[in-house]
C-alpha cells in the first residue's frame, strides 16, 4: 500500500474521475469501469482491509483514528461499487433502453415511470404500470449479479456478507427505527391519502379496502390546484432567492454550482466533480414528462452542502463522510415544499393553495419514506439470502400496506433495487427535521431567512460530513437521531 497521503490523493482522483465521466456523459451512462481501472489500489478490497487494520493499531494517534475510519469505510464502499460495476451498468442500460411497447411508441422504464403522472386515462395508466412491472422483472438477473458481486467483496473484507459489514460500521450507534416511523404516521397518512385519491376519482379508496394502485398515487401530482405551481420559472427564482439568503449573498459559492438545464432525463441529478470547486446539477427537460420538483429541491440542497464545504477540510470530510448527512441538506431544502409560509411568500400562492400544495408534498414525502421503512427488512434479507419470488411477493404486500396503494412485484423490485441498506433517506430526513427544529429554537429561523440561522447552517455545511448522522444529531441538536420529530412535522402539515 502507498503512503496514506498518496492514497488519499488517489481516492480523491478516483472520485473526481467518476464525477467528470458522469458529467461528460450525462444524461446517458458513463464508462466508469475505465476510471476504476485507472485507480486499482482504491478499488482493491485489500486496501480497505489494510486501512481498517491500521485504524485499530496501537501505533496510530487517537486524533487520526476518525479520519482513518472514514477512509476505510469509503474504500470498502469503493471496492464494492467497482466490483458490481458490470452488473450496475447492465441495469442502467436496461432502464434506459426502449423495451416497453406503449401506445405512444417504444419507451424505456425511466421514461415510462416519469410519464405516469401525466396519464389522465386510468386504463392507460394501468396498462403502462403493468408494462413497467414486467420490464423491471426482466432486469432481475442484473440485480442478482450486482448483489452477488457486492457479497463477494464483503467476504473479501473479512465479513460474512453486506449485512455484517453494515453492523460492523454502525458499531454502538442506534439508527432510526423504521417501524416507529410507520406507526407514528399511519393514521394521518391514510386520511390525507384518501383525500388525495378522491380528487383523482370520487370513489377511489386506499388499498386494501379499495383498488388504488401506485399509478394513482403518481397521478396525485396533477391535482387541480397543483399544475403550474412548481414550474421551473417561479421555482428556480424562489430557490435562487433562498440560496442567496442562506449563503449570505456570496456569489463565489454559487459560482461553484454548475447548472445544466434542460437535460433529457426523468429527474434532477447532482454530480460531485471537484468538491467544493465544481458541482454539476442536471435538471430535467420538460419534454421528459417528469414532474421533478421534489427531486430537484433535494438535489439542490445536496449540491449546496457540497459547494459550501471548506476547501481546506480534509478529503475524508469533504467527500467521504456519511452520505445521509449530505442528503439531510437535500431534505432540508425539500421541506420548503410543504412549508405553507414559504409557499405563500416565495411562490406567491394564496393561503388555501399553499395549504393544499403543502399537504400534497408532505403526502408524497411520507409515501416515499414509509415505503422505504417498510422495505428495509426485505433489503437486509435480500443481501443475506438473495431475491426469491416468494420474498418479492411478501415485500410487495408490505410496501402496499405501508403506502396504501397496490404496488406490483415489478415496481417493488425497482424500489428495492434503488434502496441502500443504511436507510439513507429516512436517516437524512430525520436529521433535517432536527436541524430545522434547532434553527427555529435558537434563532427563530424563518426558513433560514434570519441571518444568524443562515450563518449557523453555513457553518454546519462548511464542515462537510465528518460525523455520522447519529453522532451529528446530539452534537448539534442535543438529542438523538430518531423518527419522532420528522413524523410530527409531517403529520402537522397533513392536519393543516
Amino acid at each position: 500500500m502507498s503512503s496514506l497521503n498518496a492514497l488519499r490523493r488517489e481516492a480523491e482522483s478516483w472520485l473526481e474521475g467518476l464525477g467528470s465521466a458522469r458529467a461528460g456523459a450525462a444524461p446517458g451512462p458513463a464508462d466508469l469501469a475505465a476510471v476504476d481501472r485507472a485507480h486499482p489500489e482504491v478499488v482493491d478490497p485489500a486496501t480497505a482491509v489494510a486501512i481498517r487494520a491500521l485504524a485499530g493499531s496501537e501505533g496510530v494517534a487517537e486524533d487520526q483514528r476518525p479520519r482513518l475510519r472514514l477512509l476505510g469505510r469509503f474504500l470498502e464502499a469503493a471496492s464494492t461499487e467497482a466490483a458490481a460495476r458490470t452488473a450496475t451498468d447492465g441495469l442502467e442500460l436496461g432502464l434506459r433502453k426502449a423495451i416497453l411497447a406503449l401506445e405512444e411508441g417504444p419507451a424505456s422504464i425511466l421514461d415510462a415511470e416519469a410519464a405516469l403522472p401525466t396519464m389522465a386515462e386510468r386504463a392507460v395508466r394501468f396498462s403502462t404500470e403493468a408494462a413497467i412491472d414486467q420490464a423491471w422483472q426482466s432486469l432481475l438477473g442484473w440485480i442478482e449479479r450486482r448483489e452477488e458481486a457486492s457479497a463477494a467483496v464483503a467476504r473479501a473484507l473479512g465479513v460474512s456478507g453486506r449485512g455484517a459489514l453494515l453492523d460492523d460500521r454502525r458499531g454502538d450507534e442506534k439508527s432510526v427505527d423504521p417501524q416507529a416511523f410507520l406507526r407514528a404516521t399511519e393514521d394521518a397518512y391514510r386520511d390525507v391519502l384518501g383525500w388525495a385519491l378522491a380528487h383523482i376519482a370520487p370513489r377511489l379508496l386506499p388499498w386494501p379496502r379499495g383498488d388504488a394502485r401506485l399509478s394513482d398515487l403518481d397521478r396525485t401530482r396533477t391535482l387541480p390546484f397543483y399544475p403550474g405551481v412548481l414550474e421551473p420559472g417561479p421555482r428556480a427564482g424562489a430557490l435562487r432567492a433562498w440560496q442567496s439568503t442562506v449563503l449570505g449573498g456570496n456569489p463565489g459559492v454559487l459560482a461553484r454550482l454548475h447548472l445544466r438545464s434542460p437535460v433529457w432525463m426523468p429527474e434532477a441529478s447532482g454530480i460531485a466533480v471537484d468538491v467544493p470547486a465544481r458541482v454539476e446539477l442536471l435538471l430535467p427537460s420538460q419534454a421528459s414528462g417528469a414532474t421533478g420538483a421534489p427531486s430537484e429541491f433535494l438535489w439542490r440542497g445536496w449540491a449546496l452542502h457540497l459547494v459550501s464545504t471548506e476547501a481546506e477540510a480534509p478529503v475524508e470530510h469533504r467527500w467521504m463522510g456519511d452520505p445521509a448527512v449530505r442528503w439531510a441538506s437535500g431534505w432540508l431544502v425539500r421541506s420548503l415544499l410543504w412549508t405553507e409560509r414559504w409557499l405563500q411568500r416565495a411562490m406567491h400562492l394564496g393561503r388555501a393553495a399553499a395549504r393544499e400544495v403543502g399537504r400534497l408534498e408532505a403526502l408524497l414525502a411520507l409515501a416515499e419514506l414509509r415505503g422505504t421503512a417498510a422495505l428495509h427488512p426485505f433489503v437486509m434479507r435480500w443481501m443475506e439470502r438473495g431475491v426469491s419470488n416468494a420474498g418479492l411477493d411478501e415485500a410487495s404486500e408490505a410496501v402496499s400496506a405501508a403506502i396504501g396503494v397496490r404496488v406490483g412485484s415489478g415496481r417493488t423490485l425497482g424500489w428495492m433495487a434503488r434502496l441502500d441498506p443504511e436507510l439513507r433517506a429516512l436517516r437524512a430526513a430525520a436529521l433535517s427535521a432536527l436541524l430545522r427544529d434547532e434553527a427555529d429554537r435558537r434563532f427563530d429561523a424563518e426558513e433560514f431567512r434570519n441571518p444568524l440561522a443562515a450563518q449557523w447552517l453555513r457553518a454546519v455545511w462548511a464542515r462537510g460530513a465528518p460525523d455520522s448522522a447519529e453522532r451529528m444529531a446530539p452534537a448539534l441538536c442535543g438529542r438523538p437521531l430518531e423518527a419522532e420529530p420528522l413524523a410530527r412535522s409531517l403529520v402537522t402539515v397533513l392536519g393543516a
